[in-house]
């Protein structure tokens, strides 16, 4: 991992730069959090200006880039937010698409919607902000369904949990959802939503530490996962929260799902852990009539009991949970590598929703094929989605040869066999690899 020396001599991992980063963009538009968790942040709070300019220097991904300056943009008044005004259109170019050319005036457009967005007078960022900004700078910065349908966090609610001694916590926990909708399958995300791998996907998670060695505990039966207790340790400004839990993580034999639950392990508990509740699922699911085939979704309650330091509960959504949900989908989407610890199997079984293509007219005639295909056979093959997943991988990659066309009579044989629909298919994709091979070049 690189690394990173800052003015005063500081030197930081890229990882912990991105945090910082983060949190910064965070606390120079609330200041009731510098009164609050002062104690905990020590170091200089940066001023707008200047939260913006390292947001925009930044690798964060573009999600967590729009989400801080709607938020901040919706916080800010006056002079503040005439001041901020060419910083925050400089966070949103590097959002842009590297091949899409939108003028400056295009922008500053964009920046007015913001503007309409603070005359409801909520300077919180909810809901139905999101999808209005969303729906107003989508020919700008192209947001794919993930992006679009985002929502973090709804941490409001509560209820009442006990604690791993089976008594009442005294107050309600706090209760965190987050969730997206994707057009990849529920398989896609099985490396993302399995909590051994969370420290490399999100800035925020340090370790995930098996308690004790050696009690990996994998489930061969239907349905596969794991068992298995873990030293979880999240890091905000200075603090690092470790947490024992107990995690059992599963996945369909028929990959329409895949999720993880959690909970405080109670062998493993002490007075030393900052929190009393800390149990949820994380989980990537089919469910027809959405707006995308797969929703995935982070449920979470915690009840904050250390009274020596303050609430950082408060924070989980802020500063963990949505970065990474939306770390999921980028990585989802290949955007990032794959984390040393999944196992072979798991990378091979992803290559065909993750691997990028260099043509991408394959891209697209592959991924419309899928669609249409699944779509004739949501009523009644569901059986037969793993052969045919395995039959169009090979197409997804750069390796793709048109000689496989025989492949692709199997998967029309396969469908056929239950509908009557998918010879069009498979020829218009047959036609679209043929068009994308005429136009390779001598090297392939």
């Amino acid at each position: 991992m690189g690394m990173r020396v800052e003015p005063g001599g500081q030197t930081l991992t890229d990882k912990e730069r991105r945090r910082q980063v983060i949190e910064d963009a965070l606390l120079a538009f609330r200041p009731e959090l510098r009164e609050t968790f002062g104690s905990v942040i020590r170091r200089d709070v940066l001023s707008p200006q200047d939260a913006l300019a390292n947001l925009e220097a930044s690798d964060v991904v573009p999600l967590i880039k729009h989400r801080a300056v709607v938020d901040g943009y919706l916080r800010s008044r006056g002079r503040t937010r005439t001041d901020i005004r060419v910083p925050v259109n400089r966070v949103l170019r590097t959002t842009i698409p590297e091949d899409r050319t939108i003028p400056d005036t295009r922008l500053d457009d964009a920046v007015r919607v913001l503007d309409e967005l603070t005359a409801a007078g909520d300077s919180r960022l909810q809901q139905s902000y999101w999808v209005k900004w969303v729906g107003a700078t989508t020919d700008i910065f192209n947001f794919s369904t993930a992006e679009e349908t985002f929502q973090a966090c709804n941490d409001s609610g509560g209820a009442p949990k006990l604690t791993p001694k089976g008594e009442p916590t005294g107050t309600e926990s706090r209760l965190i959802v987050a969730d997206f909708w994707s057009d990849l399958p529920p398989s896609a995300f099985a490396p993302y939503v399995d909590p051994r791998n969370w420290p490399t996907y999100s800035t925020f998670w340090e370790e995930m530490t098996e308690l004790p060695a050696g009690s990996f505990q994998a489930k061969v039966d239907p349905p596969k996962g794991y068992d298995c207790c873990f030293s979880e340790t999240v890091k905000i400004f200075t603090e690092r929260l470790t947490v024992p839990l107990q995690i059992a993580y599963r996945e369909l034999p028929d990959q329409s799902r895949v999720w993880a639950r959690f909970n405080i392990s109670r062998g493993h508990y002490t007075s030393a852990v900052p929190v009393n509740v800390d149990t949820g699922t994380v989980s990537a699911e089919s469910i027809p009539g959405g707006p995308a085939p797969t929703r995935v979704r982070a449920t979470k309650y915690l009840h904050w009991s250390d009274s020596g330091r303050p609430d950082l509960t408060a924070l989980a959504c802020d500063l963990g949970w949505s970065e990474l949900m939306a770390e999921m989908i980028y990585a989802s989407l290949g955007k990032v590598p794959v984390p040393h610890n999944v196992v072979a199997a798991d990378q091979a079984a992803m290559a065909g929703q993750t691997a990028e293509t260099g043509k991408t007219t394959v891209d697209d005639a592959v991924g419309r094929f899928m669609d249409d295909v699944m779509r004739e056979w949501k009523k009644s093959v569901n059986d037969y989605a793993p052969p045919l997943n395995h039959l169009v991988r090979r197409f997804t990659g750069s390796t793709w040869n048109l000689r496989w066309v025989n492949d692709l009579l199997d998967v029309g044989k396969v469908t056929a066999d239950h509908s009557g629909n998918v010879a069009s298919h498979v020829r218009r994709l047959a036609d679209a690899l043929q068009r994308a091979d005429d136009g390779k070049d001598d090297d392939g």
